[in-house]
């Protein structure tokens, strides 16, 4: 488990050259904030695990900040942004999500957590994005994006199995999947039709949050317009609220 000072807490993003200022400030006060988080709640976890060995409810080493903090990162970070964000392993499987995304792509707990994984859903639940402007573009990134994995994951048994059955049940699957294209795509531009608008997205990534398998995604306002509907600050976190 990487700490947040030795993550790779910087944006995979291939079109990151062409940004423009707002989405350049955008992604630059997003991670700035993500990593002040991150090291709070590291803090805090320490501070509160020395607490329990001192009193003997916990053997010393029994549990580390890693242990903690791996069971309610990924949440809390998706509930942090209100931009819609996700969270994915190296399969494409969806462990966290917040509910400006269900906005997006849909309620990923529709469906089982057997399901809950972006290839199937896009290849085999008709349902599942139907608000993005062009699905299948979308989905061709995910085939891409999943084939650019390292061997040790495509030759594990799930991944062979996985590619194996959409394969067989789905011919685009099976078409996009032969090219072994592992091209990223010019833009991380999304956009979707929302009820209230068209929100026009740009995507960042955090890598190896809590492993180096796992994907921390976020589609931040590409314009002040999209801010403005989704309800955002300029960076994608939710305002706050004043006192009064």
């Amino acid at each position: 488990m990487e700490t947040p000072r030795q993550a790779r807490g910087t944006a995979q993003n291939e079109s990151e050259m062409n940004a423009t200022p707002f989405e350049q400030q955008n992604r630059e006060t997003f991670f700035s904030q993500i990593r002040r988080q991150l090291k709070a709640l590291y803090r805090f976890v320490r501070h509160q695990l020395a607490y329990f060995e001192s009193v003997g409810d916990l053997l010393p080493g029994e549990l580390t900040a890693e242990d903690v903090v791996d069971a309610v990162l990924l949440q809390a970070l998706v509930d942090h942004v209100r931009a819609p964000a996700y969270c994915t392993d190296a399969f494409t499987n969806v462990l966290a999500w917040n509910a400006a995304a269900c906005e997006v792509f849909g309620d990923y707990a529709r469906w089982p957590v057997d399901r809950r994984n972006l290839l199937w859903l896009l290849f085999q639940e008709p349902g599942f994005g139907e608000r993005l402007a062009d699905r299948d573009e979308y989905a061709a990134r995910v085939v891409r994006t999943f084939r650019s994995r390292s061997d040790t994951y495509l030759n594990d048994p799930a991944a062979i199995e996985m590619v194996d059955v959409l394969s067989r049940r789905n011919p685009r699957f099976k078409a996009l999947w032969d090219t072994h294209d592992v091209r990223r795509a010019d833009t991380d531009t999304l956009e979707a039709v929302v009820p209230g608008g068209r929100l026009v997205l740009t995507l960042v990534t955090l890598q190896g949050v809590t492993s180096p398998a796992v994907r921390f995604n976020a589609y931040l306002p590409a314009n002040a317009a999209t801010a403005s509907l989704l309800g955002t600050g300029e960076h994608g976190t939710a305002r706050r609220r004043s006192r009064t």
